[in-house]
């Protein structure tokens, strides 16, 4: 293969990846030029862009715990898991009863059960979401912070993704409790990617 076809692959390669990179290169006068890719990173809003059709709604006289944690399998891309557990359980569901159902499947998760931000900090680097208390005797899907708000998806209401002041909504889910749970399954669904309007 020449340098040149390489050098363009390369080059083709770190544009569709929206790499930043820095490329010399020789003219056929023998100067080096400086190629750069100032491209932006893909940015995804909100991180946990779940498709309409995998949007699970609250169902069976309250079980929004379960469709919330469903779209969250979803998400993962865990479907056959997602209908087994829309299958298994319905109704009412607590926090130690939701992280005891995970632990029985063998499913992974962090949470936290007293407020701590830093959770969902860390679920939105990951572009993972949390199962969260959220209204009164409600739980909705957390779809990650973008900058001074946070994104959520409500199981009663999810033709549309809501969007809350971040102070604003730290401090109503703190006072709903502070709880957060998010299953690790796996890797999320990869972000859109970069579309240069140019």
């Amino acid at each position: 293969m020449r340098r040149a076809d390489l050098v363009l692959i390369l080059l083709a390669t770190c544009l569709l990846a929206g790499c930043e990179i820095e490329l010399t290169t020789s003219s056929g006068d023998s100067s080096p030029q400086t190629v750069v890719n100032s491209t932006p990173r893909p940015a995804e809003v909100p991180v946990v862009n779940l498709p309409r059709d995998l949007r699970e709604w609250n169902w069976g006289g309250g079980s929004c715990v379960h469709a919330s944690n469903l779209m969250q399998m979803r998400w993962h891309n865990q479907l056959a898991m997602a209908k087994w557990w829309r299958e298994t359980y319905s109704g009412g569901e607590s926090y130690s009863g939701l992280t005891s159902k995970l632990r029985r499947a063998g499913v992974p998760f962090y949470d936290t059960a007293a407020g701590d931000v830093a959770v969902l900090e860390r679920c939105t680097r990951e572009r993972r979401g949390a199962v969260i208390f959220y209204y009164p005797n409600h739980s909705i899907l957390f779809a990650g912070f973008h900058g001074d708000e946070a994104i959520v998806l409500d199981n009663n209401r999810i033709e549309a993704f809501i969007r809350i002041p971040k102070d604003t909504f730290i401090r109503n889910w703190k006072g709903y409790g502070g709880v957060a749970i998010v299953p690790v399954l796996g890797a999320p669904a990869p972000p859109l990617p970069y579309v240069a309007t140019n």
